[in-house]
């Protein structure tokens, strides 16, 4: 065979992978019992021949996963609303999806009564966490103002529980299923308050570049996440989370009786399903985000929430 006929049987073979070659999606998630849909469609999705492949990456943090989304380092996450307003406002070109599941936060507290909380300290995933700008509106409906009648803290995820023994917090309002974990260990119990629950906290977010250069990526992507809710609905509903209870343990390790018991009592009202983005906390986060000096330039929030692709 002649050199020549030899690159052009290589260039043949490099073409033809090219051509066949999968789109790679990089997914970011956190040990949180909202973020669950994205560990089914995985599983039930890896081993099927699908256009693209998914690879999935834990993050400890809401503030790594979304520096991971800032640099690119993953395509699609699920935030709190506050960071995706703050990514916006630093002009980082976002797509929005809405959301996967609705509640899934819970406050849980040393005492017995929202108006109990005043002088005490209370633990969040961050000042720019929804549950940060949720409470502090519903404890001014009370009149209760953060930083004179209470204090609100970050707290990171892994100290969270030893940081309750160490009386450092009074109370927490976190997703599941860290008020869970703290009301095992008889380190309070859960506020039930309805402003409180059943939020959309979290929304989906797609770098804008890669979902303009895979729309029908994202199409067969965004089915299969339908998919995956739905089996989770199904298991709850059918076989009280048994599959998902054992699912979840590689991706989130978190103990199976707790994390059975939370799903199956719908702590934190925890529902799952897609929907669009809920307009009214997304402005109120805005606001309060423009507010408090998160944020100091303005985004186009209509921009912001027009995906461009018809995701029924």
């Amino acid at each position: 065979m002649s050199k020549q006929a030899f690159q052009w049987i290589v260039m043949v073979l490099i073409l033809s992978f090219i051509s066949h070659a999968k789109t790679k999606i990089v997914i970011g998630y956190l040990p949180l019992i909202t973020q669950l849909p994205l560990i089914v469609e995985y599983e039930n999705e890896k081993i099927n021949d699908n256009p693209f492949t998914m690879e999935l990456v834990q993050y400890g943090s809401t503030t790594a996963l979304e520096a991971a989304v800032r640099v690119g380092a993953v395509q699609i996450a699920v935030l709190p609303i506050p960071q995706v307003i703050a990514m916006s406002a630093d002009e980082i070109e976002l797509s929005v999806l809405g959301s996967m599941a609705l509640g899934g936060s819970s406050l849980l507290s040393k005492e017995k009564t929202l108006l109990a909380l005043k002088g005490k300290v209370i633990g969040l995933t961050g000042f720019d966490s929804n549950e940060s700008f949720v409470l502090q509106r519903v404890l001014e409906k009370r009149e209760l103002i953060v930083g004179i009648d209470f204090k609100i803290m970050g707290v990171a995820l892994s100290t969270i529980i030893q940081d309750l023994e160490d009386d450092k917090l009074d109370a927490i309002y976190l997703p599941e299923p860290y008020g869970s974990l703290a009301k095992e260990k008889g380190l309070g119990d859960f506020i039930m308050v309805e402003e409180l629950l059943g939020q959309q906290n979290d929304l989906i977010v797609v770098q804008q570049d890669f979902f303009n250069e895979n729309k029908e990526v994202m199409k067969i992507w965004y089915q299969l996440l339908k998919k995956a809710i739905t089996f989770i609905n199904e298991d709850i509903k059918m076989g009280q989370a048994e599959i998902l209870t054992k699912l979840q343990s590689p991706y989130f390790n978190i103990p199976e009786k707790l994390f059975n018991r939370s799903l199956n009592e719908k702590i934190g009202a925890i529902q799952f399903g897609l929907a669009p983005v809920d307009k009214t906390p997304f402005e109120e986060a805005y606001t309060m985000s423009q507010e408090s000096k998160l944020i100091t330039k303005s985004i186009n929030t209509e921009k912001l929430l027009e995906t461009k692709l018809d995701l029924k």
